[in-house]
C-alpha cells in the first residue's frame, strides 16, 4: 500500500513524455567501474565498527549471519547496535548534502518502473548502517524488479554513506524523474501507464546516486 502512495502522490504532475528522447540501453556505461559494496556497522552492542566488502547487499547479509545466527542487516534485528554510527555520518554531512538544491539529471541510464524503485529505496532504508564505495568505483546497492540504486564515487578515496542517505537521494530521482509513457488503448479500453524514471543526483561530498536498468550496473563489477 505504502508503495502504491507514493508513486500516485505525484501521478497528478507527471504528464506523458512522449517528446523525452530515448536511451539506447546498450550504451548505458557507469561513471566508474563496478565495485563491491562495503557495509560499515557493529555486530554486537560493545563490539567494534567492521567493515566487510562483498558483492551485494545479500551477500553482507550472509556473511552476518554466518557470525551471528539471529541477526540480519535488513529486519532492525542490528539497529540499536548502529544508530550512533549512522547519526555520527549524518551530522557530520548534513551541511554538503543540500537536499533541495542537488545538480539532477534525468533520463540517462535507461527507464525502469518507478513501483520498483520504490521497492529498492524500502529495501534500503532497512540498512541502519554505513554503505561503502572503495575510490572512483560505483556499488549497485540493491536491484529490484530490473531498477538498480547505484552509488558512485567520485572521490580519491574510499568514503562511507549513510545507507539511508542513499534511499533519500534515490527517492527524490524518483520524485523528480518520473514520467508517464502514452497509454495503451485497444477497443476494449485502455491500460493505465506504468510510471518509470531513470537519473542521476550529485551530493557536495564528492559521491552520486544514480538510477537505472540493473544489467547495466552489475554487482561486484561481474557480468549480469
Amino acid at each position: 500500500m505504502k508503495n502504491f502512495a507514493l508513486i500516485f502522490a505525484f501521478a497528478a504532475s507527471v504528464v506523458p513524455a512522449l517528446a523525452l528522447p530515448t536511451v539506447d540501453d546498450s550504451d548505458i556505461k557507469p561513471p566508474y567501474p563496478m565495485g563491491q559494496v562495503g557495509w560499515v556497522g557493529r555486530l554486537s552492542k560493545d563490539g567494534p565498527t567492521e567493515t566487510i566488502w562483498a558483492d551485494s547487499l545479500e551477500d553482507v547479509d550472509a556473511v552476518v549471519k554466518a557470525k551471528k545466527p539471529g541477526l540480519s542487516i535488513f529486519d532492525g534485528s542490528m539497529d540499536a547496535f548502529n544508530n550512533a554510527i549512522v547519526s555520527e555520518r549524518s551530522v557530520t554531512e548534513i551541511h554538503s548534502r543540500g537536499l533541495e538544491k542537488r545538480e539532477r539529471y534525468c533520463n540517462n541510464f535507461g527507464q525502469v518502473s518507478a513501483m520498483a524503485v520504490n521497492d529498492g529505496i524500502s529495501h534500503l532504508r532497512g540498512v541502519n548502517a554505513g554503505c561503502s564505495v572503495a575510490a572512483r568505483q560505483c556499488i549497485r546497492t540493491t536491484c529490484d524488479g530490473g531498477a538498480a540504486i547505484v552509488l558512485c564515487n567520485n572521490n580519491y578515496n574510499a568514503i562511507t554513506v549513510p545507507c539511508g542517505d542513499i534511499a533519500n537521494m534515490a527517492q527524490d530521482i524518483n520524485r523528480n524523474c518520473m514520467w508517464a509513457p502514452s497509454e495503451s488503448c485497444s477497443l476494449f479500453g485502455c491500460n493505465p501507464p506504468i510510471y518509470e524514471v531513470s537519473g542521476q543526483e550529485f551530493a557536495d561530498g564528492g559521491y552520486n546516486v544514480i538510477i537505472g536498468n540493473c544489467y547495466a550496473f552489475s554487482a561486484g563489477g561481474q557480468p549480469v
